[in-house]
């Protein structure tokens, strides 16, 4: 099969076109999305590309490859190239370019940069058509489940913020019970807000001031420095005995999204933080704007195989408070508060004894434990799509060099399976 292979360099194949310089106030509202070395970097109402595409990284993040499926605006610190049906499949051109380690071609001591002659020179075997729409078939199916997973994880974490939000926060149950007069009200009321009567009964029907304002009756105002509730770490636990994976702040993508792992060993653990995650516990980068959010909740082999840079601030939580203060450091009203306390003249950060004094809506614990079984189970169900994301990363890590060498035979591979 590598026979019928032809060996080109990438410049033979492909043309890496300059994008065009736009800057954020420039732009104009619309569905237009702007990608620049960094990827997706805002919106604009007019493409400068009328068609799918390819956009790699040129200053800055220098290599990054990223795939647009609708017309789309490359602004100057980026390349971008068109599909050339006739020569290359575009799927099969994403992968190749993801894999050519376009990344390590820097060649601006200052400024990050990927010069296109260089670029054009980077060697490989380009393999029949019909081969390229397989390979890319392989992929792009491992990719669209790992995809789905991500969106489903979306789902399941909206569906827990959506339940604080009215519970904790609105106090949707208490609202409407105000105006019941009958069993048959609070039969519809507890209908409409998709909860058993019995849960409907466990809500007061009525508010008493607190600092934060008219809150529940019998409810109380808690915060994250409550030793009997929660309590801030200072530098985990050291059980720093073999191989750990460290986590800079860089390295989480999004909540509980990990996009790089690094492996340290105990020898050279004494240039890197030193904190480990412990069962139930919360973590956040600490950083002003930053949303980098993790949380460990029993699960002892994945806890103990990480250690986390000092740019994490962590929270010890109970069982009946885990996953009531997880869903609290997803919200909005977390994110604002830790950004309003955030100070530092060089880095702009929270510390420790601002973190203990972020208030929060405490329930009573009848109504906590409620809560923390709903969302326990949208969270393990979240924890078993993340083992299937991180699964799927390595068969599609694993394949990929494989596919690209021709070591991985396809032909074989019916013909309907890989129609685009």
């Amino acid at each position: 099969m590598i026979s019928e292979w032809e060996n080109v360099k990438l410049g033979d194949i492909v043309e890496l076109n300059y994008g065009r310089a736009l800057t954020a106030t420039n732009r104009v509202e619309g569905n237009i999305p702007v990608y620049s070395s960094a990827g997706l970097t805002g919106w604009h109402n007019t493409p400068l590309v009328d068609s799918k595409g390819i956009v790699i990284g040129r200053k800055g993040t220098v290599g990054k490859v990223y795939k647009s499926e609708v017309p789309f605006f490359t602004i100057d610190t980026a390349y971008y190239v068109l599909p050339n049906d006739e020569i290359y499949d575009f799927n099969f051109m994403y992968y190749l370019l993801s894999s050519l380690g376009l990344e390590e071609l820097n060649e601006d001591s200052a400024v990050p940069g990927l010069n296109r002659n260089t670029a054009y020179a980077q060697e490989f075997g380009l393999p029949p058509l019909l081969t390229q729409k397989k390979i890319s078939h392989i992929l792009s199916t491992l990719d669209d489940k790992t995809e789905l997973n991500r969106k489903m994880n979306q789902t399941l974490e909206e569906m827990a913020q959506t339940l604080f939000k009215s519970w904790f926060v609105d106090f949707d149950p208490v609202y409407a019970k105000q105006n019941a007069t009958s069993n048959a009200d609070f039969d519809r009321i507890a209908k409409e807000l998709g909860i058993s009567r019995e849960i409907l009964d466990l809500f007061p029907n009525e508010f008493e001031e607190s600092e934060l304002g008219m809150i529940p009756k019998g409810w109380k105002v808690g915060s994250l420095g409550d030793s009997d509730f929660s309590e801030i770490i200072g530098s985990g636990i050291n059980k720093f005995t073999n191989e750990k994976i460290y986590l800079a702040t860089a390295d989480v993508a999004d909540t509980n999204i990990i996009n790089k792992e690094t492996l340290i060993t105990y020898e050279n653990r004494a240039s890197r933080a030193n904190m480990q995650p412990i069962n139930n516990s919360i973590w956040f980068a600490k950083m002003q704007n930053s949303r980098k959010l993790l949380m460990f909740d029993g699960n002892t082999d994945k806890t103990f195989s990480y250690i986390l840079s000092t740019g994490f601030a962590g929270i010890r939580t109970t069982e009946l408070s885990h996953y009531f203060i997880w869903t609290f450091v997803l919200s909005n009203s977390f994110n604002n508060s830790k950004n309003n306390l955030a100070n530092g003249a060089v880095q702009v950060a929270i510390n420790n004894s601002n973190i203990g004094k972020i208030n929060y809506t405490k329930p009573a614990n009848s109504i906590l434990e409620i809560f923390n079984n709903i969302t326990q189970d949208l969270f393990n169900k979240r924890q078993q799509n993340d083992f299937e994301i991180q699964t799927l990363k390595k068969t599609r890590d694993t394949l990929l060099p494989k596919l690209f060498s021709g070591e991985l035979d396809v032909s074989e591979l019916e013909l309907d399976s890989v129609a685009h």
